[in-house]
């Protein structure tokens, strides 16, 4: 149990390095996937429901489940209450906090249960800071007080001395700093500084949170110098955005706006990179307070950048909990009802046994205990009832939102498709209006003709006209067929799937991005060029939605050579015994190792802020999917990239 809780720190140290958190991810999925070893598989389990703990909740609860099941098969309640304290991080992490309470309220039961005072106390440490979050300071208070009595006398030499009664008093000094006790937070925070100085061990979080007590106090030099202090320390690489936030929030009391925008960005960046909703929010919301007075349109947009991501943290938390409760209760159910099974196959037994001396006795007992046991199923079936309804209208709101989202996403994609359409149909367009008015001032000139009498010149005048007027009708009819193709491919879906040829989708989709591109940027240019295979089969798909696929990641390519010498973006497609490949390659910078895992994760983006939601790849790794099909990217630093849609015939 301490070595998974140990496992847990290190990984917050390093969870800011991709590389090696993705390292770590693969090594213990593997063991998961391969081993057949109980114990190794259980360990694995836990290791990977805390690894997830603060980015996805869905990943958390579905291994943090299957760790629980397997340690009550194995009757390991350390490891069972390890895993419930990660589903209850990860549950608090994403805003449900009913939820993270009473999973963490069991795991205390658990360690109560089996005398285990270690797992008892990092429960309580737990609930104190799911107090915290509620804002019942007082409760979290008396948490943290019963923590630091089961947990700070408990010494381990193959443990951090730092992780136990230091850590507790710095959680308590936090809240004590939130309720605006700030000589209680310093009381309780100040020995612990005092105490690492003496041993030599400089944990990051005892400084960052003097600094922090020291901004609220108003002792602006302080607070920068405990803060950048902080940097260099032990594990303040799991705490940088706190930092970096923490002097931002003091360069804004001193007015240093520059210093203040500089670690508010900085924050920012490292929020993306990890994917913390909570910290997120909290520097869009800086942010927006930094530019509110300066830059109206730059607090809007951040404004909205912290709405969005506010409406997806309790989305996505709401949606990945309602889609993993139901089958997390129904093993707590199913968990209880083996244990009532079990006791009363034991009751039985036992009853069998006393009714060699009073069979009366043994069966009215039994009578008793069916009549109970059916009440009790009875008022189950009732609660369940009620709570699958509740949590269907619930799932039934948050799928409107997610439409609501993915609408927005195609309407950005719409605009973009009506800038191509207007740019290919501007060329017939001229053509119709320049012989209009050459066909208005030959009609004046036959007029003219027609009075002096001059059959020659009238004659050569008509010609013209007739001349003039085919050309107008062949550049009409071209503009027409323009539109009638666009429109087929930019209505309304319906998702009915017909048989397309997707070599013209792809020849479309191409010359439309770029138009639409350089209706964005006149001065950009570039070569683009497809490659398509004549022997193409038509396959069955929705052509709307497939067209999206491929304006996307037109797009991002054009975006992506827009700073390139010679910029070159190359569609082909080709056939593969059962199914089709599209390419959509590029001569860009590429895309780095530590970003390429995380390309198509909703909100994901590289663009410059404000300048992309984030949900292009994603939706269209979605959309091939539904189709049954794969979306893969071949790409490496400084060697362009190469996106491959894979359809199945």
């Amino acid at each position: 149990m301490k070595k998974c809780y140990l496992i847990i720190f290190l990984f917050i140290v390093v969870q800011r390095n991709t590389h090696a958190q993705n390292l770590y991810l693969d090594s213990v999925r593997h063991v998961i996937n391969s081993t057949k070893e109980d114990t190794v598989r259980l360990l694995a389990l836990t290791s990977m429901a805390a690894a997830y703990k603060f980015h996805r909740l869905d990943s958390t609860l579905y291994y943090g489940s299957e760790a629980v099941k397997m340690a009550r098969k194995m009757k390991r309640p350390y490891d069972e209450v390890d895993a419930l304290l990660s589903m209850s991080l990860s549950q608090g992490a994403f805003g449900n906090g009913l939820q993270a309470l009473q999973i963490c309220l069991q795991s205390i039961k658990i360690a109560d249960k089996y005398n285990l005072p270690y797992a008892k106390g990092w429960g309580l440490l737990q609930l104190g800071k799911i107090h915290t979050l509620s804002k019942n300071y007082a409760k979290a208070i008396d948490a943290y007080r019963e923590s630091l009595a089961t947990l700070g006398p408990i010494k381990d030499a193959r443990l951090d001395r730092f992780y136990g009664s230091p850590l507790i008093r710095v959680r308590m000094s936090e809240t004590f700093m939130l309720m605006k006790a700030l000589d209680s937070a310093l009381y309780y925070c100040r020995p612990v500084y005092e105490e690492e100085i003496q041993d030599g061990q400089l944990h990051a979080l005892p400084w960052l949170m003097l600094g922090q007590i020291y901004l609220e106090m108003g002792q602006s030099d302080l607070a920068l110098e405990f803060l950048h202090g902080s940097r260099t320390k032990i594990a303040a690489t799991g705490y940088l955005f706190e930092i970096n936030f923490a002097l931002a929030k003091v360069y804004q009391k001193t007015n240093d706006i520059d210093s203040c925008i500089f670690y508010a960005n900085k924050s920012l960046n490292l929020a993306k990179q990890t994917g913390f909703y909570s910290h997120l929010i909290d520097a869009s919301d800086l942010l927006t307070d930094i530019y509110d007075h300066s830059d109206p349109s730059g607090a809007l947009r951040y404004s909205r950048m912290a709405k969005a991501y506010t409406d997806s943290l309790h989305d996505m938390g709401r949606l990945a909990s309602i889609d993993n409760l139901i089958d997390f209760d129904e093993q707590e159910r199913q968990y209880e009802l083996d244990a009532a099974k079990t006791a009363y196959r034991e009751q039985v037994q036992q009853i069998w046994i006393f009714s060699i001396s009073g069979g009366l006795i043994s069966a009215i007992a039994i009578a008793l205990i069916l009549y109970r046991n059916n009440k009790h199923k009875q008022r189950a079936n009732v609660v369940l009832s009620e709570q699958k309804e509740e949590i269907q209208s619930t799932l039934e709101k948050l799928e409107s939102t997610q439409s609501q989202l993915i609408q927005s996403e195609k309407m950005a994609s719409l605009g973009e498709l009506t800038a191509g359409i207007a740019h290919e149909i501007q060329n017939p367009l001229n053509f119709v209006n320049n012989f209009s008015e050459v066909n208005k001032e030959l009609a004046e000139e036959l007029f003219d003709a027609v009075e002096i009498n001059s059959k020659d010149e009238a004659l050569k005048l008509a010609r013209s006209i007739i001349e003039n007027q085919n050309k107008v009708v062949h550049h009409g009819k071209r503009a027409e067929g323009i539109v009638k193709s666009m429109l087929l491919h930019s209505r309304a879906s319906k998702g009915e799937k017909e048989l397309t040829d997707i070599n013209a989708l792809c020849d479309e989709y191409l010359r439309l991005g770029y138009h639409g591109f350089r209706a964005k940027d006149k001065s950009f240019n570039a070569e683009f060029k497809t490659e398509l295979d004549p022997n193409l089969p038509k396959i069955t798909v929705v052509p709307q939605d497939i067209g999206r696929v491929l304006l996307n990641l037109i797009n991002n390519a054009f975006q992506a050579v827009r700073d390139v010498e010679k910029p070159e973006v190359v569609v082909s497609t080709t056939q593969t015994r059962d199914k089709i490949e599209i390419r959509v390659k590029d001569n860009g910078p590429g895309i780095p190792d530590a970003i390429k895992e995380k390309i198509f994760q909703p909100f994901f983006t590289t663009k410059p802020t404000g300048q992309g939601t984030g949900l292009g790849l994603s939706l269209s790794y979605d959309i091939v999917k539904a189709h049954g099909g794969e979306l893969k990217v071949k790409t490496g630093e400084g060697q362009g990239s190469e996106f491959i849609i894979l359809l199945f015939v």
